[in-house]
């Protein structure tokens, strides 16, 4: 789009450059403690390559190669979810949703791709179990006595979602 004017007999010659733009990746983790947990986002680490990156920091990286992307997974919380998108619409092949942990993805020149990876803290589980010794003559059973967490009451033996990192009060009645 430029205009050049040339005198009778010049000898111009013109060079057009082009240079490809690196894509960029941006990792972003969001952390839901639910349950009790009392991770930070801090405590997962993030990685482009097995480089460990900052949380939501853009990150050039090289296109047409495969890079991997992935976090370290902790107990107590859910493997993380992944979802990526490119803003330029030059790289269609990306993890959409699901796990996404020592995944491989290409990225075309100028694209610039944002993941974002939820984790979520898994809550505890509590099972109670009553039982009942009758060997003096009594006649009690386990459903004769009310047994509860948090003064909820619970069946014997069922599984009971609980608080992580709170205290629990157990008890009975009889």
């Amino acid at each position: 789009s430029t205009t050049v004017n040339l005198l009778p007999g010049s000898d111009v010659t013109c060079t057009i450059s082009n240079d490809d733009a690196a894509p960029t990746l941006t990792l972003t983790k969001t952390l839901i403690n639910d349950n009790g947990g009392d991770l930070s986002i801090a405590d997962f680490d993030v990685s482009i390559n097995d480089n460990e990156i900052v949380n939501g920091a853009v990150n050039t990286v090289k296109s047409n190669e495969s890079i991997k992307i992935s976090e370290l997974a902790l107990p107590g919380y859910t493997v993380g979810t992944w979802s990526c998108v490119d803003s330029t619409g030059l790289t269609a092949s990306l993890p959409t949703a699901g796990l996404a942990t020592n995944e491989s993805i290409t990225l075309a020149p100028g694209s610039i791709v944002e993941c974002s990876i939820s984790n979520d803290d898994i809550a505890p589980t509590l099972v109670l179990n009553k039982t009942v010794v009758n060997d003096d003559g009594g006649d009690k059973v386990a459903a004769d006595f009310d047994i509860s967490i948090d003064s909820n009451e619970v069946a014997s033996g069922s599984i009971n979602a609980v608080m992580a990192n709170t205290g629990i009060l157990i008890s009975e009645i009889t």
